[in-house]
């Protein structure tokens, strides 16, 4: 029991018949701020309650086949959002094992562990964001611009300024060495 609550994450069983963690450490409670109280009065309802929507929604349809088709030993792993007692959404990759079967074999319970990525999710969204604003950059530039590779090849970057400059398409200019003009 002190290794499980000393994990800097969830740990918890869950009940595939009934939907619903049979054991959690006290991860809910320390980490996103619920109170005992809490979480006892959402009881059977606390993954509606915490859980965003669109996440739930996966994990009880698709999540849940998959689940029930887990062979021994083989991980599920899914990525999720759950809500903390401030009201803020953060993210969590969660994997989860086969933890009991019934005498024929169907999965009852599977045990897991999830551990918050809210930064790493945090961190993607604003290269993503950074890289499509450079892109539009890249692509708005009235000089060309391209990228080669070590054989002097366009790796994967020409824009609209190198096809009116050079009069290749993108299609056209990647993967091919660029011949010289004087």
């Amino acid at each position: 029991r002190s290794l499980i609550n000393s994990f800097p994450g969830s740990v918890y069983i869950f009940d595939l018949r009934t939907k619903q963690n049979i054991y959690a450490n006290r991860f809910l409670i320390e980490s996103l701020g619920y109170g005992v109280d809490e979480i006892e009065e959402m009881k059977e309802h606390l993954l509606e309650k915490i859980v965003h929507p669109d996440d739930l929604s996966f994990y009880m349809t698709i999540g849940m086949v998959k689940l029930r088709r887990l062979k021994d030993d083989e991980l599920f792993e899914n990525t999720f959002r759950m809500i903390d007692s401030f009201g803020r959404w953060r993210w969590f990759k969660n994997r989860e094992i086969v933890f009991r079967r019934s005498g024929s074999g169907e999965v009852l319970q599977v045990l897991g562990t999830a551990i918050e990525i809210t930064d790493i999710m945090l961190a993607e969204e604003e290269l993503q964001s950074n890289t499509g604003y450079l892109n539009a950059v890249v692509e708005a530039s009235p000089m060309a611009i391209f990228d080669l590779d070590e054989n002097g090849r366009v790796a994967s970057l020409w824009n609209s300024a190198a096809e009116k400059i050079f009069g290749f398409t993108s299609a056209e200019a990647i993967g091919k060495v660029l011949p010289i003009v004087d």
